[in-house]
């Protein structure tokens, strides 16, 4: 029973993260980042859309692939782009997985706070 527990509570998530990624990508929520993103452009040379994933990923990295997916499919991002976007959308999942989930809490089981 603990594996279909899981099974659903993990669709559940990943669902729930791609619907609101999705609806604050479609409110312009994420837009409003420019002030942010717009640095992040002209020092990557990727498109506002492309950050805005990257950004995305970092939340869910389901939900900013998606996005991702959306914009190649609509024609906002190139094919050159989308190589360098999943490299750099990956280091935040990587660096939460392996830092604050793993290293972390042997750091403080081991040192203490």
């Amino acid at each position: 029973m603990s594996v279909i527990s899981y099974a659903v509570n993990a669709v559940l998530l990943v669902t729930i993260g791609i619907v609101v990624a999705n609806i604050l990508a479609e409110t312009g929520i994420f837009s409003r980042l420019s002030a942010f993103t717009g640095p992040l452009c002209r020092v990557s040379g990727l498109s506002d859309t492309c950050i805005l994933s990257i950004i995305a990923m970092g939340v869910n990295a389901t939900a900013g692939k998606s996005m991702l997916a959306g914009y190649y499919h609509d024609g906002k991002v190139t094919e050159q782009e989308v190589i360098p976007v999943l490299i750099m959308g990956a280091f935040p999942v990587v660096l939460g997985e392996s830092l604050f989930r793993v290293q972390l809490p042997a750091a403080l089981v081991l040192l203490g706070p």
